[in-house]
């Protein structure tokens, strides 16, 4: 999952993600870091954020620093990872117009 994410999102300008691991808890589990260039991706880290928890449906994600966020699939049901992602790469194409 964390693979595919990484791969999709690394195909949009201003976007760098990379597995990260260990989690806050220390745990080898994978996720995702992904940082946002706000410039050439035409919205700011919070901007994506409050988009993904306000949309439908609501995603949840921690911040990274102050220009990224992780994204978690330890808690996804089966198939929920493509729709974190679909909406993730919705909110990005918006900015971008």
């Amino acid at each position: 999952i964390v693979g595919g994410w990484c791969a999709e999102l690394n195909r949009f300008d201003g976007v760098a993600a990379e597995r990260s691991f260990p989690n806050e808890a220390l745990q080898p589990l994978p996720r995702a870091r992904v940082s946002f260039d706000a410039e050439r991706v035409g919205a700011s880290r919070d901007a994506i954020t409050e988009a993904l928890l306000n949309g439908s449906p609501r995603i949840s994600v921690a911040n990274a620093d102050q220009d990224g966020i992780y994204l978690n699939p330890m808690t996804l049901d089966e198939g929920e990872d493509e729709v974190v992602l679909a909406r993730l790469l919705a909110i990005l194409r918006e900015a971008a117009g």
